[in-house]
């Protein structure tokens, strides 16, 4: 999770909010304030450098933004068996 006071131009964007990447801000970039989107549940990234885990921003976005005294619990993984029944027409 980010910590949002740690933001910069923050603004609500449809079920989340858009705002300065810091990892762009920090060579420069960004001055609009549009390259970083966070969506509700808390998951992030930046728009002009979304690649694989290397290329991206993500881990200097958390490294300069993310909110650290908070560890959020994941749900526990639920493995569900689907039982396939005989209709009565099978007899």
């Amino acid at each position: 999770m980010l910590n949002p006071t740690l933001l910069e131009k923050v603004r609500p964007k449809g079920r989340g909010y858009e705002a300065r990447c810091p990892a762009c801000a920090a060579v420069g970039g960004d001055s609009h304030g549009n390259h970083l989107w966070v969506k509700e549940d808390g998951r992030y990234g930046c728009v002009v450098n979304p690649g694989p885990q290397g290329k991206s921003h993500r881990q200097e976005i958390y490294r300069l933004a993310g909110d650290k005294t908070e560890r959020r619990e994941r749900p526990p993984i639920v493995w569900t068996l689907k039982v396939r029944r005989r209709d009565a027409e099978w007899r």
